[in-house]
């Protein structure tokens, strides 16, 4: 909540937002992370070919996400569980690459929204650093069994 009440105080009155219906005004904001999603390269049925969108990275994440939580598993360590809690205490750290150009304003619904420091609803926290996250979770947030 604080995230989205940051971005919308930090927007300039310069700067249309798109129309509220366009997303979620209830001050839950998303995302709440990105990442890279175009040319993943896949093999196919014997052939290469390459994917992109939101069903390549977010599996990408999920991915990430398994590999602390095995090593997290082999250090007699509990599961993460629930993220998103543990996703915004991370925001000072280096978990998170912050990006700082671009747009989504090539929708032809509307403007769209402009990426800027901090969360933004378009890119979230930022992409993952995954030595950062993976050190974040393995020592910053034990939680012993």
């Amino acid at each position: 909540f604080i995230f989205v009440v940051m971005f919308l105080t930090s927007f300039s009155s310069s700067t249309s937002l798109p129309p509220s219906s366009f997303y979620n005004s209830s001050n839950r904001g998303y995302p709440d992370m990105s990442a890279w999603a175009l040319n993943y390269e896949i093999y196919e049925h014997g052939n290469l070919d390459y994917i992109g969108g939101t069903s390549a990275s977010t599996p990408a994440v999920a991915g990430m996400f398994s590999l602390i939580n095995d090593l997290r598993l082999q250090q007699q360590l509990p599961p993460l569980g629930f993220l998103n809690p543990a996703l915004y205490t991370m925001l000072q750290t280096s978990c998170y690459n912050d990006i700082l150009r671009g747009n989504n304003g090539d929708q032809p619904c509307c403007e769209g929204f402009t990426a800027q420091s901090g969360w933004d609803p378009m890119t979230g926290l930022g992409s993952p650093n995954f030595p950062a996250l993976e050190s974040f979770f393995m020592q910053s947030f034990p939680l012993r069994r």
